[in-house]
């Protein structure tokens, strides 16, 4: 039998690839909407299969707004965080949040978080 070897992913590192805080990540799991890690010690782990995994599916199960409320191109949206209005995106399905507001200081950290991953590695 041979066993494969994989890193354990911390709550930060969980809200590095969701792009939220760790305040938000403890809060998803508190509600159940994302699987709940295990503990070793003191420590607060996720297996990376049971994270992707269920990343994965919640990605994969999302449907555009329009589609969830039932909208079509001839009636108006409701205002909201996300309208038919906003900017298309070019990944079929999605819809971008207007500018202003959380939507743009989310879209000014996710592009500052991409500069800085460009850097080369120190050493």
């Amino acid at each position: 039998m041979s066993v494969s070897s994989f890193t354990p992913m911390t709550k930060e590192h969980v809200a590095d690839v969701l792009g939220v805080s760790i305040r938000t990540i403890e809060n998803l799991v508190k509600a159940g909407k994302m699987p709940a890690p295990g503990h070793i010690g003191g420590r607060v782990l996720w297996h990376p299969d049971v994270f992707y995994t269920w990343l994965d599916e919640a990605l994969r199960a999302a449907q555009p707004v329009a589609e969830t409320r039932g909208l079509t191109e001839s009636e108006p949206a409701r205002p909201g965080r996300f309208s038919v209005e906003s900017t298309p995106s070019p990944v079929a399905g999605r819809v971008t949040p207007p500018k202003g507001g959380a939507g743009q200081r989310m879209q000014a950290r996710q592009a500052k978080k991409l500069r800085l991953d460009d850097l080369p590695a120190p050493g």
